[in-house]
């Protein structure tokens, strides 16, 4: 059975690593022309012609480019929930619409079917007294809850 040290184990470990330090990054880019006079690009010389070239970084972000892009950024999302909220408030509006509706179709088939099945309608008069309703206006009392049907549930 083999035995290994920490030490043997972290050199084994880290080793990897290596070729990721700043040391490597820092090596830099080089530029050279092979044989058939192709431009070759690389982090190693590829040859004795190579030559290193300096590789621009890009520019840091100043804090106002930053800061304006979260400016961006923060107006961006604002005007989203705006949107979420307004679109959940329609819909809730809708929603209600939509039940009042249903809501006004029953009671309204309901008056249909009360007067087409009563014998007698009434309409209240002075003094809680009820009148009874002449043919004419039972007609016309009929006619429009058939026409608050079609409105409310048509």
């Amino acid at each position: 059975m083999l035995r290994f040290g920490i030490g043997v184990l972290l050199i084994f470990f880290l080793s990897p690593a290596v070729p990721y330090s700043a040391a490597a990054q820092a090596a830099g880019v080089y530029k050279w022309v092979d044989e058939q006079g192709k431009v070759h690009y690389g982090d190693r010389p590829g040859n004795s012609n190579a030559s290193k070239i300096a590789v621009p970084s890009s520019p840091p972000s100043s804090d106002k480019s930053l800061s304006e892009r979260n400016a961006k950024r923060d107006k961006l999302l604002q005007t989203m929930e705006e949107e979420r909220t307004l679109k959940e408030e329609d819909s809730r509006k809708a929603k209600q619409k939509s039940e009042e509706r249903e809501q006004r179709c029953i009671e309204a088939q309901d008056k249909l079917k009360r007067y087409e099945r009563a014998q007698y309608i009434y309409k209240p008069a002075e003094g809680g007294q009820e009148i009874i309703f002449s043919e004419e206006e039972r007609e016309k009392a009929t006619d429009e809850a058939r026409k608050a049907v079609e409105e409310w549930c048509g």
